[in-house]
């Protein structure tokens, strides 16, 4: 749901396997249908006014995740911004922390300041690593820094087994 008081209620339509969705902004609301099971889902609005209002859009995953290990080339801080609050993100941020960085979140996670000035061993932990498909993106600049780097093939990749040999 977005911020500033939208709510979302759902229920189950009988019969047709659509999940319905009221998403209320003020009093009155458009119904919205979204479509499950079809594999893309879908918002249709119904209603007789135009929609009105604001949302904050955050930035792209994967543009903060290859970002986020930048920040182990230089010892000089690295801020982020509009950053994606995301799983993918936490789990980069606890990889760069165990690597020895020094990672803020800061305005509700939309900023992320990084520091790589006291880096310890270019040794990434396998219990983060093995969470995330992008955590090998710390394997380059590791590298780069010290000359040697130990990164374990990486997980979380739902769609199955994908090469990394374009990231090396």
């Amino acid at each position: 749901m977005a911020d500033g008081g939208t709510r979302g209620v759902g229920k189950k339509s009988a019969g047709d396997g659509d999940i319905r969705h009221t998403v209320a902004h003020g009093v009155d609301a458009a119904p919205a249908v979204g479509t499950v099971g079809s594999g893309m889902d879908k918002i249709r609005i119904e209603g007789g006014r135009p929609l009105d209002g604001e949302i904050a859009i955050s930035g792209a995953k994967n543009a903060c995740l290859t970002l986020m290990p930048a920040a182990l080339l230089t010892d000089a801080p690295l801020t982020l911004t509009n950053a994606a609050r995301l799983s993918d993100i936490r789990t980069m941020t606890a990889l760069l922390r165990s690597l020895g960085a020094e990672v803020a979140s800061l305005q509700e996670d939309r900023v992320l300041a990084i520091s790589a000035a006291n880096l310890g061993e270019p040794h990434a932990d396998y219990e983060i690593v093995r969470k995330m498909r992008a955590s090998i993106l710390v394997l380059g600049p590791m590298l780069a820094r010290d000359g040697h780097a130990r990164v374990s093939l990486p997980g979380g990749c739902a769609i199955g087994a994908r090469p990394v040999d374009l990231h090396l």
